[in-house]
């Protein structure tokens, strides 16, 4: 399903995923929790745009631990 999309695209893009958390909402909505290494914002920038062209993903959006 879509967490092996997402690994799949962050591998090609050799990104190291540091924790994987995964729940339901309220809706019975997947909602899958990254935490992966990037070097700056421009390779930041592009992991998110390639996890937005996934099919399945409907939002990204940054967070910290």
């Amino acid at each position: 399903g879509i967490l092996a999309d997402i690994s799949v695209a962050l591998a090609d893009m050799k990104v190291y995923i540091l924790q994987i958390n995964t729940l339901k909402d309220s809706n019975d909505n997947d909602i899958v929790n990254l935490k992966v290494s990037c070097k700056n914002i421009e390779h930041y920038n592009s992991i998110v745009s390639r996890l937005r062209s996934l099919d399945g993903v409907d939002s990204v959006a940054r967070g910290f631990s």
